[in-house]
């Protein structure tokens, strides 16, 4: 008669033992904190073997490989017992196999889904990677994890790409498109595309200024400007026509002239064009 043989299993607390009838039960049983010895009846006769309190497997039949399992167990080729297969995120070995659809990722022993999703890890510890679910990348230099790659102005790190193979990674480790889109960061070297600028200041890529709309002129000689036919006034920084309309902001003093277009006059108190009703 064979009974399973126990390795490597430490106990700091003393045994108690199972009735055969507990045993032997196909349902699941939850293992207490304490060792158990498990009683194994055959031909009219109780024997007595070593489970280690640690376990959450459901105990049932010797098996082997000319005893095999039903089909809603597997035979731990270390205990040589039928037991329950894991599920997802449970301990799992060599010798006890995940469920369907999951595999036992190595070094962590632990049950995950196949192909794995973000956040899973992809990366073996001995080299090589498990597949990640389409439009994921196992990110196999940073975190060994499966990540998705970064969209424009997205962070980007060693093992997670950009998406778009065309966009580049900029100063920031952002991936940014070529050219650069709305909100994107920007510099003289890496231009805007088409209606935008790169503000000088905040360093991202804005629309033209319109009428009323800030503008200005930074101290490294970049600008921000508006859209024509507006043009930035001095000293207020916003964008207005030249000569102005009514209403429009003016200045005809100092060195700085700004000047009504014809038919309107610059109302010095507030100041902005309006019609000049001394005209004939």
């Amino acid at each position: 008669m064979y009974f399973p043989v126990l390795h490597d299993v430490h106990w700091d607390a003393p045994w108690t033992p199972w009735t055969p009838t507990q045993v032997l039960s196909t349902q699941a049983v939850q293992a207490p904190a304490a060792p158990q010895v498990q009683a194994l009846q055959s031909g009219g006769q109780s024997t007595q073997v070593l489970v280690p309190a640690s376990a959450s497997w459901q105990f049932a039949e010797p098996c082997s490989d000319q005893i095999p399992c039903n089909a809603s167990l597997t035979c731990d080729s270390q205990l040589m017992q039928c037991v329950r297969r894991p599920k997802l995120g449970e301990a799992c070995s060599s010798g006890r196999p995940c469920s369907a659809g999951m595999s036992c990722h190595p070094g962590v022993n632990r049950c995950f889904n196949e192909p794995r999703k973000g956040g899973d890890p992809c990366l073996k510890p001995g080299g090589g990677e498990v597949a990640c679910e389409p439009g994921l990348v196992c990110d196999a230099t940073t975190t060994g994890r499966c990540v998705q790659p970064a969209e424009a102005r997205g962070v980007t790190w060693p093992g997670r790409p950009c998406r778009d193979a065309a966009n580049k990674v900029n100063v920031i480790g952002q991936c940014a498109s070529v050219p650069r889109g709305s909100q994107e960061y920007c510099t003289s070297h890496a231009q805007c595309g088409t209606g935008l600028q790169c503000h000088p200041l905040r360093k991202v890529c804005v629309l033209f200024s319109a009428e009323g709309q800030p503008c200005l002129k930074a101290p490294s000689g970049e600008e921000l400007q508006c859209i024509a036919p507006w043009l930035c006034v001095p000293g207020v920084q916003k964008c207005y026509h030249l000569p102005g309309d009514e209403r429009d902001y003016c200045v005809e003093s100092g060195n700085v002239s700004w000047p009504c277009r014809t038919g309107l006059r610059c109302r010095p108190h507030f100041p902005y064009c309006s019609l000049d009703l001394t005209s004939p």
